[in-house]
C-alpha cells in the first residue's frame, strides 16, 4: 500500500508466463475493454509502455492493454487525500473455471494502514451476482501483504499480495 495506483491482471492461466509470451498488445481488444470499464470516459491511444513504467500512470489516466487470455489495467488510483478509486474485478480460473466475468467500480479511504472500499457501479454485472464491500489492513513489517473482510453475502475474509 502507498503507492498511488495497482495493477490488475484478467488472465486465463498464468499470469507470469502468460504475460511473457505476449508481443504488442491488440489495440482494438483494448479500447473495446476500456469502453466496457470506464463508459463516458475519453479513451485515446498513446504510445507504448513497459509494464513497470506503465503501473503508476498520471492521475486521472488507466494505462492498459489486452491480447488473447490477457488483460492489465493500471488503475487503482490514490488522490493523495486519503481517498481511492478501484475496478473489482473477478473472471473463471483453472480452479474455479465456472465463475463467469464481471467487475464493478469502488470508491474509499487509505488511512493509518486500513483499506476501506465501498462499491459504487457495475461495469460488467453477470446474473445473480451482488458487489461486495472490502476493508482490510497492512502491517509496515510487510506493506505488500493485505489482510481484511469481504462483506457481502456469504463472504468471510481475504488475503492479498502485491506482486
Amino acid at each position: 500500500m502507498g503507492a498511488k495506483t495497482g495493477l490488475l491482471v484478467y488472465a486465463d492461466g498464468d499470469v507470469p508466463g502468460l504475460l511473457r509470451r505476449v508481443g504488442a498488445a491488440d489495440l482494438d481488444r483494448t479500447a473495446i475493454m476500456m469502453r466496457r470499464l470506464y463508459p463516458g470516459g475519453e479513451i485515446e491511444e498513446c504510445q507504448g509502455s513497459n509494464l513497470y513504467d506503465g503501473v503508476y500512470p498520471p492521475k486521472g489516466t488507466a494505462y492498459a492493454a489486452s491480447w488473447p487470455g490477457v488483460d492489465v489495467i493500471g488503475a487503482i488510483e490514490d488522490h493523495g487525500d486519503g481517498t481511492v478509486d478501484a475496478v473489482f474485478a473477478f473472471y473463471p480460473a483453472p480452479s474455479n473455471p465456472q465463475v463467469p466475468r464481471g467487475s464493478f467500480a469502488m470508491a474509499g479511504t487509505l488511512q493509518s494502514g486500513v483499506l476501506t472500499l465501498r462499491a459504487t457501479r457495475w461495469i460488467e454485472q453477470p446474473p445473480n451476482f451482488l458487489a461486495v464491500n472490502l476493508q482490510g489492513s497492512y502491517d509496515t513489517q510487510t506493506p505488500d501483504h493485505l489482510d481484511g473482510r469481504v462483506y457481502g453475502p456469504n463472504c468471510t475474509t481475504f488475503s492479498a499480495d502485491r506482486s
